[in-house]
């Protein structure tokens, strides 16, 4: 679910107001960049991703929340290796020796 709140000195405050089944769960909250001075855990915080485009950023903002804790950014890797990781899956699932892939 999304809401909208606002945070004033310290407190999160709903708009509209919201009353919840339990007391204590937890929760992802999304900042704006401009309005975080210091973060004492790295981890805490992603960098929004340079190559999400305004359109569909909160599409993938949907998918990073239904996947919680399984969505990670994955490494930044190029071409040749994305190809090179297709060839060998692909001999793996039809049974085709690496000798044969040009990969030893």
């Amino acid at each position: 679910m999304r809401v909208e709140a606002l945070y004033d000195h310290g407190q999160i405050k709903f708009n509209p107001p919201i009353h919840f089944a339990t007391e204590c769960f937890p929760v992802i909250i999304q900042l704006p960049d401009a309005e975080v001075l210091a973060v004492t855990n790295s981890e805490a915080v992603e960098a929004p991703s340079a190559t999400a485009s305004p359109v569909g950023s909160h599409l993938l903002e949907d998918i990073r929340e239904i996947l919680g804790p399984l969505a990670r950014r994955r490494p930044a890797v190029g071409v040749a290796e994305d190809k090179a990781t297709l060839v060998e899956v692909l001999g793996e699932k039809y049974g085709i020796p690496k000798s044969k892939l040009g990969r030893d």
